[in-house]
């Protein structure tokens, strides 16, 4: 899968965020302009950041548009434009509106990028043509005008463009496919046409892959937290995690075009909410019974691969009575880390690459210590941002309503360095064969 920028802006806290096109959903990544990188934990759905909006990329995006609107940004879809509040990222009230009614004059729908021009003048760019527009949102006269007419600009019309302000330098970008040219805006003259990943190095994965399923909308509506009456055992509540029977019941749900129901609460332990309670309960076994062995096994694995230097040996050798040594070969044995790497990894990827979402189980313990700390998710896209950086993108029951990612690095021989965003340790995993439908 390739991405490619559909739209980008320079939001108040000067972070800009690039609207990417190319997966089954929209997605976007945040650039820090200060350090000139693509921050972690990026690309994110754009429902993680802007909740309500279309699932899709935007159009364009024209952030703090208008004198008394410092605090909203406006993202155009078709022939439709929202005003989205900065903070919360959700709609203003009464949108959305037709773009022809908001902005009097302009074109009624397929804006490519939006590009603030100053004082009070926006610059909008539909194929190849350009329009701008003043502070009363109405298009300027003797406008819209040919684009050709920007000495060097891109033929036939701009995916997206963008303020980007480095050193206290503002400076204007355009992108087109893999390109984007840095401009002068008084001029309307190009200054120097780069590729975006030698612009921009890292902001566009190398390479993604990314099923249909979104955690925020397939995805259990609750929490994995489950309390159980233990006052027969003298205790009043126990309380229980069923990660793999959601991370299942959720993926058994999605391919069966079947619903999650919107409960926000845990099922409990009476009726109608039983019925639900003893499906995950079921769900769990499943999921246990194929996992719990390798559990075991990662748990009493090393991290980091053992190696054995070559030594000699009593025996064997020549001389009287067989005294004597004989030189024993080195040897080697995989940690949890290359296991992961080497032949989980693969399977996983390998599912995903054809849009099918994986139960994973996280290893976080080691040794003797509880297999229950362990921990279960849905797998259901990746990003590989690096050579030695991957974005595994997960359905986590514990964080109901948002996705979560989990970063490592794929290459055998070098350190795993796992982390998931909400700090959990993550040692090492490994595919869960998907048990029977319940179905």
């Amino acid at each position: 899968m390739t991405w490619k920028i559909a739209a980008a802006g320079t939001f108040p806290d000067s972070k800009t965020l690039f609207f990417l096109e190319g997966g089954v959903n929209g997605r976007y990544a945040q650039w820090d302009p200060t350090a000139w990188q693509r921050d972690l934990g990026f690309p994110r759905s754009v429902a993680s950041r802007f909740p309500g909006l279309p699932v899709g990329p935007p159009d364009a995006v024209l952030v703090a548009p208008f004198p008394g609107e410092r605090r909203t940004s406006c993202f155009f879809y078709g022939d439709e434009c929202v005003e989205v509040h900065n903070a919360t990222g959700r709609a203003a009230s009464n949108f959305p509106r037709k773009i022809q009614k908001h902005f009097p004059g302009l074109w009624p729908s397929g804006i490519d990028a939006v590009l603030y021009a100053g004082p009070e003048d926006y610059v909008f760019f539909r194929r190849g043509e350009y329009a701008v527009v003043g502070a009363d949102r109405k298009v300027k006269p003797g406008y819209p005008r040919k684009l050709s007419t920007w000495k060097g600009m891109f033929s036939g019309g701009v995916d997206a463009a963008t303020w980007v302000t480095r050193a206290g330098v503002a400076s204007a970008f355009v992108f087109k496919g893999d390109e984007c040219i840095h401009i002068d805006l008084p001029s309307r003259e190009c200054k120097e046409r780069k590729p975006i990943r030698t612009a921009f190095k890292g902001l566009l994965p190398l390479k993604s892959s990314r099923t249909r399923f979104e955690p925020e909308l397939h995805g259990f509506k609750f929490v994995n937290s489950f309390d159980v009456d233990a006052r027969m055992f003298g205790r009043q509540t126990w309380n229980m995690g069923l990660c793999g029977g959601m991370a299942f019941g959720a993926l058994d749900r999605f391919q069966h075009r079947r619903s999650v129901p919107p409960d926000t609460k845990p099922p409990g332990e009476k009726c109608p909410e039983l019925e639900l309670r003893f499906e995950l309960i079921k769900r769990q076994l499943a999921t246990l019974v194929p996992g719990l062995i390798e559990v075991l096994a990662f748990q009493a694995l090393p991290d980091q691969d053992q190696v054995t230097p070559p030594h000699p040996e009593l025996g064997g050798g020549g001389g009287p009575a067989g005294f004597g040594t004989h030189l024993v070969p080195g040897s080697r044995s995989a940690g949890v880390e290359t296991i992961t790497q080497k032949s989980w990894w693969p399977r996983i990827k390998k599912l995903l690459d054809a849009s099918r979402p994986a139960i994973v189980c996280l290893i976080r313990v080691k040794g003797a210590a509880d297999p229950s700390k362990n921990h279960q998710v849905l797998a259901v896209g990746y990003d590989q941002m690096e050579r030695n950086l991957v974005r595994l993108n997960v359905y986590d029951p514990n964080h109901p309503g948002e996705e979560q990612v989990i970063v490592f690095n794929p290459v055998v021989g070098e350190r795993l360095k796992a982390t998931q965003d909400d700090g959990s340790p993550v040692r090492a995993f490994f595919l869960i064969n998907e048990p029977p439908s319940m179905y």
